[in-house]
């Protein structure tokens, strides 16, 4: 071994001054080198020797110079220095502080002189386990170490056992063994070779495999590389790292530079990516503390950091550790499925972690979407149970834009009423957070699909969301049309919301309230067959004051309101539509040719039916069906047994009205004849109807009866 340290301070030549001044002359400076043939303790002494060398111009004088050697022992104390003085008189001290000229009968060393060899023993070593010396050469003139060299360490090997061998042996590692037994028998071996099976792991890989720390020690002090990559990239401590030998590890660490903790293997993984993959806690403790900031964030072939590991492995306490080690910006990184650490903790349901994210990340980290454009927003609206306390935490920190964002195309607004309504009712108060922050414009958005928020929250029964919708959104908004031509008066009418249709009909211009959907339909038309009587009742109030008359609105199939009362037999309504209208809206058709009559006598309303014929006038009441049958109202109520409306009609009818006939060529007598209607055939006959008319096969209604009674009427 070989120590060496040119001298800064060597002398220059003399230089001549000025006239009147002084002659300096500065110390001209030997080169000192410290040699040494051994760097290991194997007997019971050491050689090693100083070599003096002039470099400089001048002349150094010995005798100005000390040398002063000092030292340090482990193990058994009472090692010497030996050495011989200038008349070869032999010395053994454990401690030297003499001149140089003590050491030599050359008094002088010129430039250009042979250098000096200084021998020197190291005795009486048995027992020690490590020895270092400490070297000083002063300058009478200039105190301090003046060509300092660097102390030395001489240590004794660590000694290969049988039992290290066999203990390799035993656990597989041949290799490590073969190696052992070639180091006991003191047989050349490159002692960082590799194995050629496996992974072509050196011995060292065996050791940290093994986790024999004597092996380890012992073959560390013979010269194995610490960080040789075997063929998957493993250094030594990867496989620490891997099979949980934390002793092992310890031990590396301490002796690796922090450059070297940090390689990659074939998969980019680290040895803390490994330590954290296998939950090995204090050895990830122990690589934290040595890694820098960017170490600590190193990805893997998956874009994994260590704190994506950490979180998946649900390390809490190493990811607080980690996280108090990271920048902000360091916090927010992507695999490679897009997901930041906050996306991991909350596929992972880590409400801990969760929260600590959301606290150190801004707000723009916190909206980052992962590969299927999901924000961590969405991430927790769509986890199951939802955890309402984190979306709140994260709610207050997005701003309007943020909470805004779509996800498959519908708002965070739109799914918390949508799904997480459904599953968790609690989430209406961070709904309503929600609503708070958003402007009208945004609350009014559509899905893709063209369904609003208000809407939504008709169909999902979220009323007192429906409620705070309504008092932020203006006119316009709440008269918009979905892809049907509904508004949303329309909606809360089908989803059955008397409640929130009076809350719309209050804010509501009368005019508003007529507004056709894309089948004709007004939200009276809805309210009446969606048999909500109430509503209806509001409407018809409401529009009532505006001095409306058009209660016969038809939609694209004709029917006005008052035909869907009667078909649905809402007596009440009918009778209130019935009441307002001109008696001459009271008899339109259908497409299919129906009055609001026929239909409440094709659907059994009676009472609407008895309403409307004490409204109607006799031409009204004898019209036919505009169809193939050409049914009038008499009839129908003749044909269905409506006795007491059918006689009612025949008094109101005139002859000529009730010899009309149907599709068929019956009259009102055909049927009262083929019914078997003795009273009413005796009405009907009263009124002089006509007896002999023919229907369209050619019967009378004498050819239709069946009972004598009646045959007697009509002879």
């Amino acid at each position: 071994m070989v120590v060496s340290c040119s001298c800064k301070n060597a002398s220059k030549p003399v230089t001549k001054k000025k006239p009147g001044t002084t002659k300096e002359t500065k110390p001209t400076l030997p080169h000192l080198v410290l040699n040494s043939d051994k760097t290991t303790l194997q007997g019971d002494d050491v050689k090693f020797q100083l070599e003096l060398k002039n470099d400089s111009e001048g002349e150094a004088n010995l005798s100005e110079y000390t040398l002063q050697i000092s030292l340090q022992e482990e193990g058994r104390k009472g090692s010497m220095l030996h050495y011989q003085d200038a008349e070869n008189a032999s010395h053994d001290e454990s401690e030297i502080n003499q001149s140089l000229s003590y050491f030599t009968k050359q008094p002088r060393l010129k430039k250009g002189d042979p250098k000096l060899i200084l021998p020197f023993e190291l005795r009486h070593l048995a027992g020690l386990t490590k020895v270092t010396i400490t070297i000083t050469l002063e300058h009478k003139d200039k105190k301090g170490n003046v060509s300092p060299i660097p102390s030395v360490v001489w240590k004794k090997l660590p000694p290969i056992t049988d039992k290290m061998i066999e203990g390799a042996t035993e656990a597989g590692y041949s290799f490590l063994a073969e190696v052992l037994t070639k180091l006991k028998k003191g047989e050349v071996v490159n002692i960082n070779s590799i194995s050629t099976d496996g992974q072509k792991d050196t011995a060292l890989h065996q050791v940290a495999t093994l986790g024999d720390i004597a092996i380890l020690k012992a073959l560390i002090e013979r010269g194995s590389k610490l960080n040789e990559k075997n063929n998957v990239g493993y250094t030594p401590l990867h496989k620490a790292a891997f099979y949980g030998k934390t002793e092992v590890a310890k031990l590396l660490i301490d002796r690796l530079d922090q450059s070297q903790l940090n390689e990659k293997d074939l998969w980019g993984g680290t040895p803390l990516h490994l330590a954290l993959y296998n939950d090995n806690t204090e050895m990830v403790k122990l690589l934290i503390k040595k890694l820098n900031k960017s170490q600590l964030n190193e990805k893997n072939n998956g874009e994994n950091t260590p704190l994506h590991v950490a979180i998946d492995r649900g390390h809490i306490d190493i990811f607080n550790l980690l996280i108090d080690q990271l920048d902000q910006s360091q916090l927010n990184e992507k695999n490679n499925d897009g997901d930041t650490p906050l996306h991991r903790a909350i596929k992972e349901k880590q409400k801990e972690t969760i929260k600590i994210l959301i606290e150190k990340l801004s707000p723009e980290q916190l909206n980052v979407k992962d590969n299927c454009k999901t924000t961590p927003l969405m991430g927790l609206l769509l986890s199951n149970p939802v955890m309402l306390d984190v979306v709140s935490l994260l709610i207050k920190k997005l701003d309007a834009t943020d909470l805004n964002e779509k996800h498959n195309e519908a708002t965070p607004l739109f799914w918390m009423i949508s799904e997480v309504y459904q599953v968790t009712p609690d989430v209406e108060p961070l709904i309503e957070e929600v609503i708070e922050k958003l402007t009208p414009e945004q609350l009014n958005e559509k899905t893709d699909w063209g369904v609003t928020i208000l809407e939504e929250s008709f169909r999902r029964n979220c009323i007192e969301v429906a409620s705070v919708l309504i008092k932020k959104l203006d006119l316009a908004q709440l008269t918009e049309k979905n892809s049907n031509g509904d508004t949303p008066l329309h909606s809360a009418v089908i989803y059955g919301h008397p409640e929130i249709a009076q809350e719309i009909i209050e804010k509501l211009d009368p005019a508003q309230l007529t507004e056709k959907n894309n089948n004709g339909d007004t939200p009276l038309h809805w309210a009446v067959i969606y048999d909500h009587p109430e509503i209806a009742q509001e409407i018809i109030e409401k529009l009532e004051k505006s001095n409306f008359t058009n209660w016969n609105i038809q939609d694209k199939d004709g029917n006005t309101p008052l035909h869907f009362a009667a078909r649905l037999r809402l007596t009440g309504v009918a009778k209130l539509l019935i009441t307002k209208s001109d008696i001459g809206e009271l008899n339109k058709m259908n497409t299919i040719g129906l009055t609001p009559l026929h239909t409440a006598l094709h659907w059994g309303s009676i009472e609407i039916a008895t309403f409307l014929i004490s409204k109607l006038n006799s031409d009204q009441l004898s019209m036919s069906e505009q169809n193939e049958f050409k049914n009038t109202a008499l009839y129908l109520a003749i044909a269905q047994g409506y006795l007491e409306i059918a006689e009612t009609l025949v008094e109101k009818l005139d002859a000529n009205q009730l010899n009309q006939k149907n599709g068929k060529g019956n009259t009102a007598l055909h049927v009262a004849v083929e019914t078997k209607q003795l009273n009413l055939v005796r009405k009907l006959l009263a009124k002089g109807v006509d007896k002999t008319i023919k229907n369209n096969d050619g019967n009378t209604p004498f050819d239709l009866a069946r009972t004598q009674e009646i045959r007697d009427l009509l002879l």
